[in-house]
């Protein structure tokens, strides 16, 4: 594909605004939302594990206990490291505390199950400095993400359950950058280069089905559906020292759907594994259309030509004496991101991920704890962006790790 040869100030900030990396390599989407799932690389849509199957299955709810509360964190500290044509460096690490809390009921007199979950499936960010090689394209940038999702599961028999729920999405985005003189219109002082700032906020509505069908005492089978949807974020585009390119502006970004698929196994009464696939529909993510008002410039189209991932994951579980269980598990993640659109802001590779943790109950109390961690591929990047003031071709590779705690309660 030909070098883009234009590249106006907006558009500069709108590769900014293409997002975050996540901790496993599919756009910005961050499968971890629980201890006892993360431990399994979230391998559990077909094993339930306590509340959290909510997020990964809410059709699960009918084989919790009559009431069940479960809390906890995960913070994940992506680590990326670039090294340029002419040898020039960069890293960018970050850390961040993601919460998530879930509550089902069950009643044991009814085919009907309930919950609410409050997690962030999308998020995170990056920060490669202010001085480095992605000061023109995405030094920092910012999402924070909340999702609230009431279900509701029925028990149709007692081997096959379904469930329907409700997202709503509400989120909060800052993206900063730098524009080089040269690029400002008429020109600007030489070496003065304009810093700019977009923050904008928005929110969402879209759906979730799901169904979990015992095919025998020791084989499940598992599904998990949730809709795309597109954000609505609207915020304001400010300049410093400030210019007439300041003005409030508004975008969608285009969330995937997603499906998650998989078959459980449970070859003695202490072991239980699972073999799951999911699939992203990243290919709605074409571009990111930015309109401003007052219209000191014309809308603004920034190209991601995402494509549809997968990711192939083995998760395991072994009971021990005195209440303990031990995890583990293994994924391997595509990257949406095609190497024409490849840029600082989303440095997201393939990636190998293998998990462990353990868990620990006291009778109706459970403690989880987990790990993660993901290597990526290296991958030499000749993108279109930044042509021709600046270029960010080079290689990209990553070490990411994520630490996660929960506790359950079942009453």
């Amino acid at each position: 594909m030909a070098k883009n040869r234009v590249l106006s100030p907006c558009m500069l900030l709108l590769l900014c605004i293409s997002l975050i990396a996540d901790s496993y390599g599919t756009g910005f989407y961050d499968p971890d939302q629980a201890a006892s799932a993360q431990a399994q690389v979230d391998a559990v849509v077909a094993r339930p594990q306590d509340a959290s199957t909510l997020f990964f299955n809410p059709a699960g709810i009918v084989r919790l206990s009559p009431w069940e509360a479960t809390a906890g964190f995960h913070s994940p500290r992506p680590g990326f490291d670039y090294t340029g044509p002419t040898g020039q460096k960069g890293e960018a690490e970050h850390t961040f505390f993601v919460p998530h809390l879930y509550f089902s009921a069950n009643p044991p007199e009814s085919r009907f199950a309930a919950g609410l979950g409050v997690n962030s499936p999308f998020g995170l960010g990056t920060d490669w400095g202010d001085e480095g090689f992605a000061r023109y394209t995405a030094p920092h940038t910012r999402l924070q993400l909340l999702m609230v999702n009431p279900n509701v599961a029925y028990s149709m028999t007692d081997n096959l359950s379904i469930a329907v729920g409700a997202d709503f999405y509400t989120a909060d985005a800052t993206f900063d950058r730098y524009i080089p003189s040269r690029m400002l219109p008429g020109g600007g002082p030489p070496g003065m280069d304009l810093g700019a700032s977009i923050k904008a906020d928005g929110d969402a509505w879209g759906w979730n089905a799901a169904f979990l069908y015992d095919i025998s005492d020791r084989v499940a089978l598992g599904a998990s559906y949730r809709s795309k949807t597109d954000l609505g974020f609207s915020g304001s585009l400010q300049t410093y020292p400030p210019s007439p390119l300041s003005a409030s502006c508004c975008f969608d970004l285009h969330l995937p759907s997603m499906l998650k698929a998989g078959i459980g196994f449970k070859p003695t009464n202490r072991l239980s594994f699972e073999l799951d696939v999911d699939w992203l529909e990243w290919s709605r993510f074409e571009d990111l259309t930015v309109s401003f008002s007052p219209p000191v410039m014309p809308p603004e189209v920034s190209r991601r030509d995402w494509h549809d991932v997968f990711f192939y994951s083995i998760g395991a579980q072994y009971s021990l004496n005195s209440g303990w269980k031990l995890r583990a598990g293994y994924t391997y993640a595509e990257s949406p991101i095609p190497d024409h659109t490849y840029e600082p802001g989303i440095p997201a590779n393939d990636l190998h991920v293998v998990s462990f943790g353990v868990g620990k109950s006291w009778g109706k109390l459970t403690l989880d704890l987990a790990c993660t961690v993901g290597f990526s591929e290296k991958q030499t990047v000749n993108s279109d962006v930044g042509e021709p003031f600046f270029s960010v071709d080079g290689d990209y590779d990553s070490l990411i790790t994520v630490i996660g705690a929960g506790v359950s309660y079942s009453f």
